[in-house]
């Protein structure tokens, strides 16, 4: 019972490594959020401060308070729509920033500006209203309970007698509601991404060897083709693949296949994507130069030879490498086929020294 509560209050009612995984999209959904409710915002004050330019009212009093509230989400805004965007860590602080400055807003509306029982209805909006933006519902607890004390706070300052009862009494109820509404809206929410990831992870891996596919692979490439970064693209092809087939079946096959991908993703893992894109041919796709390239081709080939002494296979790879930035100007396809032609280049060497007596 403690574990599952303490599930939903960190990771919306996921494991630590799943919810680790859909982070940067709930943080980027919550950027796009944080834009658009702030505009928003700034359509309402710019609204409100206009009305009391041209309305005789009681809240004209409150044109400065309209103003102020305008250029502080004018500037969430910009800053949501840029900074953040190339920032993503900065969206966790954001995300606390406006929903206090909104939550203050409304408290000092209902508290200061007209006090009376009905202002209370701010509050559940305003606590319910924030669950949209957080990753994870201990947040969304943190923000309510800062609320709750700075509303109490300041209702005791203003008010006296029956109307500060209820409202200290409805104030405390409707936060308890926003929480719990707030929780139960972001562990579907979670549920959602996660079944969301799975799908995709499903639909770009490679069953056999769980290396990317070739659909991810083609992806990848159009995304360097829209993208100014230096990459370096390594193409492998299994040598041996068809004598194995032939003389010992498709399982040992499968299994010569297996090893390689084992191989290709302890040493190159880390630093790039690792695809299978056909029979027996395997990409990197990852941002080194060429001194690291060099260290990791000497690990990969001791680890091929680690896993040929293991058992009666032979794991043998012809491989070729390609940067983008010694052939600035092509396309990515382009720097493939480069190194696909250095690769079938080092496969006639490693068949015509099988040859020699």
């Amino acid at each position: 019972m403690l574990l599952k509560l303490k599930q939903i209050l960190l990771y919306g009612g996921l494991k630590k490594e799943d919810y680790k995984e859909i982070l940067p999209r709930i943080a980027e959904d919550n950027r796009k959020s944080l834009v658009a409710c702030s505009f928003i915002c700034v359509v309402c004050f710019l609204g409100m401060y206009v009305f009391t330019l041209v309305v005789n009212t009681g809240i004209q009093k409150n044109r400065s308070f309209y103003l102020i509230g305008f250029f502080i989400f004018i500037i969430f805004g910009i800053i949501n729509g840029t900074f953040s965007k190339r920032h993503p860590g900065f969206v966790k602080f954001n995300t606390y920033a406006f929903s206090e400055v909104l939550l203050l807003l409304g408290i000092y509306m209902g508290v200061v500006a007209g006090p009376d029982e009905r202002t209370t209805l701010y509050l559940p909006f305003l606590m319910g209203f924030t669950a949209v933006f957080f990753m994870r519902p201990l947040g969304v607890l943190a923000v309510i309970a800062v609320s709750n004390i700075l509303y109490t706070y300041l209702i005791i300052q203003v008010q006296e007698g029956g109307l500060l009862r209820t409202n200290l009494i409805n104030v405390h109820i409707l936060g308890f509601i926003s929480f719990s509404l707030g929780c139960y809206l972001m562990t579907i929410r979670t549920a959602r991404y996660h079944s969301d990831s799975l799908m995709e992870k499903f639909l770009e891996t490679d069953q056999l060897t769980g290396l990317y596919n070739r659909r991810s692979y083609e992806l990848q490439l159009e995304r360097l083709n829209h993208s100014k970064e230096e990459y370096v693209v390594v193409i492998f092809d299994a040598n041996g693949l068809k004598i194995v087939n032939d003389n010992l079946g498709h399982e040992w096959g499968d299994t010569l296949l297996i090893g390689i991908a084992t191989c290709i993703r302890e040493v190159f893992g880390e630093y790039g994507k690792c695809f299978r894109i056909g029979g027996d041919e395997f990409v990197v796709i990852m941002n080194k130069n060429r001194q690291q390239i060099g260290v990791m081709e000497t690990l990969f080939k001791q680890r091929l030879k680690e896993e040929s002494e293991k058992g009666s296979l032979e794991y043998s790879v012809a491989y070729g490498v390609a940067y983008s930035k010694e052939h600035a100007g092509i396309r990515a396809q382009d720097v493939v086929a480069i190194a696909d032609k250095m690769m079938y280049q080092a496969k006639k060497k490693y068949y015509m020294s099988k040859l020699k007596p």
